[in-house]
């Protein structure tokens, strides 16, 4: 017992000692300054950050982090520095000192570097490369401009352009068209005075329109002549009760929008007469605009007026540590005024006797893990370039990659630096070495502007049409490597195609149960066009050819605008201004469908992809911003917010760093930096009505694996992406146009009034389990004549959707694949009735077999006959139904309501204005020619 219990005093004993010693130890540590657990502790008794031992760089300043550690061996992709210390091979010579020695800049080896066969050499900046599409493009981009220099050629434009005085080229017949199409009114200068013709209106800028076009509810004057004073009176409404209507008694916009203190209406009818209040997370402006709450006082000026940063208090402006010294109440004097036994403070203040003349900097300087800055009072730490402080004393580096805009694309974090590097085919500015660019192919910027799609060289500045004489094109998109062109027409309410590079044939590829197409999106990769309708509110699909039509989104919409699509990885993009608006996403198939983006979003009129970044961007037309997130809606940000350069925007595109978006109240093409909203510029000015814009490059439609390429998927008409969610996610889905419906097996598609409507009888044949070849469809035999047909795939084109079929005469007859027509007039009459059949168990489809009804038996004709009675009927009551339904809706329809302003307004017989009176005295320009063709009787 005496033994157990002196073990238990003894253990009592030991325990205490051992928490004294851990005491005193924490005591000992703390009074010397221990570092924290993420730190590492130099012998010097300073604190780095634990990743920075054993770097090869003396951060201690003693060497004590860099003793004992294991000697790193350079790999083959690293550059070995006279300091031992490695870095990446492709930062050797590149003007940069990365091995803090500058021996990865040793001019013996960087001079002798040699460019690549498609690069040029900087004359004077030695190893340094740009590639040979920089050169003479008008921009230095060699250090020493020698890619610019008396070698280059000035552009020289042809006989069929007019050289501004800017030097750039335009089109001759734009010239003295009273439209500034060269940026600097040279294409309008000593023009001969224009008289407008008996026929024709003329604006107060002296510009001549169509005497029809006068007080139609859409502006063609540039300074809105055209559309003031007209008579209202007598007009009916076409808006709905939850919207405002215009003074032009044409535009309707959201009732909400009435007295906001922004302009909405073209006619700015809805800003007259009101007495606004602005939201509680306002600020009211002195002309009654409502500007969000925290932009007041923030040092810029938000409100027209720039009342928002009127009686602003006066901020408390801190010492500058460097050269000052605080006397407190905001009361700075100079350093050198501190401790000359003069009272400069006024209180003694700058005269204390237990810090005057003490350099506290010679004590383990200071404390501080970097730079100790000793002052007449006192001292602080600072740090070097690219490090922070984190508590008054520890540097930290800074981490440049987690901040916008550092870097256009990749970016390498390094100690108190970092690198910029890009993707393969982009290299960095010599000039800027956070910036990447296209290492080959010049971007051209293609916009719409009603009556013409023109495109306009972002190097040389050639400006030129791609296509002319249009009645009111709108959206616009294009398939990079087939260089075609695809545009919407809201007038002629149909789509169309043109060769980019010659602007002919024109091919109308949908023209049929189409509405207002507001936006247009090419899927380059799987080939469809995807388009919004705001009249129908749908979004559509369609192939390249404009067949086998599917609305694949019908619920939920309200005023679809702006559509962007990327087969990449399977999703669409679009975005939705009407109540509420919202940004939504989708796959190109229609599933997974989710809204996205809710907040700090009215109007959002344009819409871009950035395959690059993976993120969206957007411009709001009521709230004046330029925004950003990531594709499901996350990391929303506001690039830019300016009443001034975003007054009305209508489609915005990105492409490098740059954002580039239309404005329909200044009349121009605008471009920022879409990282920090700053470099605002004007890429061309005196554009009339500037509608879609898209940057045309290679690299905006890049390439992808098309996941239908074997044989459509087996798809007997649509294969669409589905979004990639996981690996092991579908990668497609069969969809059936309108009117067909979809199969047990998945794939194949019928005619749903044939589904309804035919009754067959059939006898059971085996079919065979056996697996089709691989290249080939089975096509069921028909019994009810000796002869029989099959179709093989080589004869199946799923492009054009047509099914050829041949009988024993070689005579040839094509029928639309899926189409609900059952018999084909060949040498004689004969009825096939075919079925596709699919075995679940090999997933392959499988020969089957009909057969008709017997000629012997009289049951069997009469039930044919009867059939046949019924199926006719069928068709009749369809045919009347449908009829009907065209004159209900055609009478429904003569009041359209177009909700966006300018190019959409109703369509009402009262308003015309002698339609077909009106012939041309003289050939207009693409800017003026009349809205609507000779012989028809519809507005825009």
């Amino acid at each position: 017992m005496a033994s157990a219990n002196m073990s238990h005093i003894l253990f009592k004993v030991i325990f205490a000692t051992h928490i004294c010693f851990v005491i005193i130890s924490l005591f000992i540590q703390w009074t010397h300054g221990q570092c924290s657990s993420h730190q590492f502790t130099c012998a010097n008794e300073r604190c780095i950050p634990m990743t920075w031992h054993c770097d090869e760089d003396d951060d201690c300043g003693d060497r004590s982090d860099e003793i004992n550690c294991e000697l790193r061996t350079c790999s083959s992709t690293e550059f070995q520095c006279d300091n031992q210390k490695c870095v990446p091979t492709r930062w050797q010579c590149d003007n940069e000192d990365d091995c803090g020695d500058k021996s990865d800049e040793n001019p013996a080896i960087c001079s002798n570097k040699t460019c690549g066969p498609e690069d040029f050499t900087c004359l004077s900046s030695e190893g340094t490369c740009i590639p040979n599409t920089w050169r003479c493009d008008g921009q230095s981009d060699c250090p020493d401009a020698s890619d610019e220099n008396t070698d280059c050629h000035q552009v020289t434009c042809t006989a069929e352009e007019f050289t501004c005085l800017n030097k750039k080229c335009i089109t001759s017949r734009w010239v003295c068209d009273q439209d500034d199409d060269c940026g600097d009114s040279s294409d309008e200068a000593n023009c001969p005075n224009v008289t407008c013709s008996s026929t024709e209106f003329m604006c107060d800028n002296g510009k001549c329109i169509p005497d029809r076009w006068h007080c139609d509810g859409d502006v063609d004057c540039s300074n809105s002549t055209d559309e003031k004073n007209c008579p209202t009176e007598g007009l009916p409404s076409p808006c709905e009760a939850r919207e405002f209507t215009c003074a032009n008694q044409r535009d309707c916009i959201h009732i909400s929008w009435q007295c906001d203190g922004d302009t909405d209406c073209p006619d700015e009818s809805d800003e007259k007469n009101c007495t606004i209040t602005c939201r509680p997370d306002q600020f009211q402006c002195k002309n009654h605009h409502c500007i969000p709450g925290h932009l007041q006082c923030n040092g810029e000026k938000e409100c027209p007026d720039g009342s928002d940063e009127e009686e602003c208090p006066v901020l408390h402006k801190s010492c500058d540590p460097e050269t000052q010294f605080d006397c407190g109440d905001n009361h700075c004097i100079p350093m050198n005024l501190v401790c000359n036994n003069k009272n400069d403070c006024g209180d003694w203040e700058d005269e204390p006797d237990h810090l005057c003349n003490q350099n506290e900097c010679e004590d383990n300087n200071g404390g501080c893990s970097q730079k100790c800055i000793n002052t007449a009072v006192g001292f602080h730490c600072s740090c070097f370039e690219g490090y922070k402080l984190v508590d008054n004393k520890t540097c930290e580096d800074i981490n440049e990659c987690e901040i916008q805009g550092s870097c256009s694309q990749g970016c390498v974090n390094t100690k108190g630096s970092y690198k910029c590097d890009c993707i393969e085919g982009y290299v960095l500015e010599p000039s800027n070495h956070h910036r990447c660019r296209v290492s080959e192919g010049g971007a051209v910027l293609l916009f719409s502007n009603r009556r013409d799609v023109r495109k306009l060289d972002l190097e040389s500045s050639e400006y030129k049409a791609v296509i002319s004489d249009l009645r009111s094109v709108i959206a616009l998109d294009f398939v990079y490597d087939t260089e075609i062109l695809v545009w919407s027409d809201v007038a002629e309410e149909c789509i169309k195609s043109v060769p980019i590079n010659t602007g002919s044939p024109i091919t109308i590829l949908v023209n049929d149960d189409i509405g207002t197409p507001d936006g247009i999106a090419m899927d380059w990769i799987y080939n469809h066009i995807y388009w919004t309708d705001t009249q129908k509110n749908t979004i559509e699909v369609a192939d390249m050819q404009g067949n086998l039509r599917k609305a694949l989104i019908v619920e939920g919409l309200d005023e679809p605008r702006a559509i962007v699509v990327n087969p990449v990885d399977g999703w669409m993009f679009w975005t939705d201004w009407g109540n509420p608006a919202k940004i939504e996403r989708a796959g190109l198939d229609g599933s997974h469908r989710e809204t996205i983006v809710t907040s700090d979003v009215q109007w959002p009129n344009g819409l871009a992809l950035d395959l690059v970044s993976r993120k969206i961007f957007w411009v709001d037309a009521k709230l004046h911003t330029l925004s950003s997130a990531d594709y499901s809606g996350d990391n929303q940000r506001v690039i830019l917010f300016s009443p001034k350069h975003l007054k009305h925007p209508f489609s915005v595109d990105v492409f490098e760093d740059w954002a580039y978006w239309t404005d329909w109240e200044s009349q121009a093409i605008h471009r920022v930096n879409k990282f920090t909203g700053k470099e605002i510029s004007n890429v061309t000015v005196g554009v009339y009505s500037p509608m879609d814009v898209h940057i045309y490059h290679k690299y905006k439609q890049p390439n992808g694996e098309n996941h239908c390429s074997n044989q459509n998927g087996y798809c007997s008409h649509l294969c669409l992406p589905s979004p990639n969610l996981t690996p092991d996610s579908a990668k497609f889905r069969c969809v059936c146009p309108d009117n067909m419906e979809l199969q047990s097996d998945q794939r194949t598609c019928i005619t749903t009034e044939s589904a309804t409507t035919t009754t067959t009888t059939t006898t059971s044949q085996p079919i065979s389990s056996s697996s089709p070849e691989p290249n080939s469809i089975p096509v069921l035999d028909t019994s009810n004549t000796s002869k029989s047909t099959s179709v093989s795939e080589d004869i199946m084109d799923h492009n054009s959707s047509f099914v050829y079929f041949y009988n024993s005469t070689d005579q040839e007859t094509s029928v639309p694949s899926g189409s609900s027509k059952e018999t084909t007039t060949l040498s004689e009459a004969t009825t096939y009735t075919s079925e596709i059949l699919r075995n679940d168990s090999n997933k392959q489809f499988q020969e089957g077999k009909s057969e008709t009804f017997s000629s012997e038996s009289d049951t069997g004709k009469m039930a044919g006959i009867i059939i046949a009675i019924l199926g006719g009927l069928v068709i009749i009551i369809a045919l009347i139904a449908f009829l009907v339904y065209k004159q209900y809706i055609r009478r429904n329809v003569t009041s359209m309501n177009f909700d966006n302003p300018v190019y959409r307004k109703t369509t009402e017989d009262q308003f015309s204005l002698d339609k077909n009176q009106y012939q041309p005295a003289r050939s207009y320009p693409p800017s003026m020619e009349p809205l609507t063709s000779p012989g028809t009787n519809e507005f825009v």
